[in-house]
């Protein structure tokens, strides 16, 4: 922990990070809040979850335009500067009485913002590369993990107190501010960050781009990376389950809800509490096990990890069947934990094994592929919603965990040959 702490230009990034997370946070409260004023919310908040969702699409692009930067300092910084103008456009929008046309504007700058912010997490990665040790990337991930997780649990609060004090037009503002921070710090670091470039160059391949184009480049770079981590066994099955679970959880809340509306026994307090309750378990466990990748989980193979995810997986679902909701509460902090330690290692293997010149693509491609199971997931559950009760809804998810539960252990000698 002491060495993470000393490394003043890491230690920096993730403040600059931090404060633009911050930011993000309190708009996105502000803006759930100003919807409340108009004479349709709903279609206000079907606007605002659609450009909320968009960003996944493109996320393999940004990736992709983030591999082809050379000047990745510079951009970085024109990045931050138009997102901070953006939302001081909003900001003097927002003082007009709350309308659709704004939520509408809103919602088209939180697109071009969410865009902007994966292109510079692209162009953030070969900058960590430089000044992390390949060995030391698991213990700096995992305490990046819990710091954020720690903040967001702080931010909300705070959040919620600044939504009271402050107007929209002046959070819009704040927001603005929070990007212009950031950017302070890139332009005190640049000598210094352009310098780690100019000690250890990245080696851009242009005639393959000439030559193939930039789509089908793209597509090429994703194929053969995706190819090379085949070859990895804990990587091939993490390309499998990981998009499981994330897709039985995505879709998590929707049926504990239906659960609710039947079952008083079910709620803890207030439907809001119970699910806060569950929330904020699953957070402390991702947190706790952030910290513990340093420690504890430090010799755990990614293999083992998913093989534990997906036991407690599988308990999980059974107490959803069953409607216990205290034993759901304790096995989300253990499932965090697991899940905490395992994406740190993730990554770390990710980064170590891919090509740097297409690590943002790669990286960008992997999150996508990933996230497609909780899209596929929400589709099948609100078509299956018409017809099926909470109940049957939390059968057939525990009959997936099962099932995957079942590969994973079959497919043990393979991962270990």
């Amino acid at each position: 922990m002491k060495k993470i702490l000393k490394n003043k230009l890491f230690m920096y990034l993730t403040f600059s990070d931090l404060i633009s997370n911050f930011g993000d946070t309190v708009y996105y409260l502000a803006l759930m809040n100003y919807v409340l004023f108009l004479e349709n919310p709903s279609l206000a908040l079907s606007i605002i979850a659609f450009s909320e969702t968009l960003p996944i699409g493109v996320r393999l692009f940004t990736g992709y335009i983030s591999d082809k930067i050379h000047n990745k300092i510079k951009v970085i910084k024109i990045s931050l500067m138009i997102r901070s103008v953006m939302f001081m456009i909003l900001g003097y929008m927002m003082r007009f009485n709350p309308n659709l046309w704004i939520v509408v504007v809103a919602s088209v700058i939180s697109f071009l913002s969410s865009v902007a912010g994966q292109l510079e997490n692209g162009l953030y990665i070969p900058i960590h590369l430089r000044i992390i040790e390949n060995e030391e990337r698991g213990k700096y991930m995992g305490f990046t993990q819990s710091l954020h997780l720690s903040a967001y649990i702080l931010f909300q609060p705070l959040g919620a107190l600044l939504i009271s004090l402050l107007s929209f037009s002046h959070l819009a503002y704040l927001n603005a501010f929070t990007f212009l921070i950031p950017l302070g710090i890139i332009i005190l670091l640049s000598k210094r960050l352009n310098y780690l470039f100019d000690e250890k160059p990245i080696h851009f391949n242009q005639g393959e781009l000439q030559k193939n184009g930039v789509f089908k480049n793209m597509i090429n770079t994703l194929k053969l990376s995706v190819s090379e981590m085949k070859k990895v066994p804990d990587l091939n099955m993490c390309m499998i389950i990981v998009p499981i679970i994330n897709g039985l959880f995505a879709v998590f809340p929707i049926i504990i809800t239906l659960i609710m509306a039947s079952n008083v026994q079910f709620i803890i307090k207030t439907p809001a509490i119970t699910l806060a309750m569950i929330q904020t378990s699953h957070l402390i466990g991702a947190i706790l096990g952030g910290v513990l990748v340093m420690s504890l989980f430090k010799n755990l193979s990614i293999y083992n990890t998913l093989k534990i995810s997906m036991v407690i997986t599988v308990l999980l679902m059974a107490s959803l069947f069953l409607q216990q909701v205290y034993i759901m509460i304790i096995l989300f902090l253990i499932l965090g934990i697991v899940v905490g330690g395992v994406n740190p290692k993730l990554q770390t293997l990710i980064f170590n094994r891919i090509s740097e010149d297409k690590i943002a693509t790669v990286s960008g491609g992997i999150a996508t592929y990933f996230q497609m199971g909780m899209i596929i997931m929400k589709m099948v559950v609100s078509g299956l919603l018409l017809v099926l009760n909470a109940e049957a809804l939390s059968l057939i998810m525990l009959l997936i965990a099962l099932i995957f539960l079942g590969y994973v252990i079959f497919s043990e000698k393979e991962v270990k040959n």
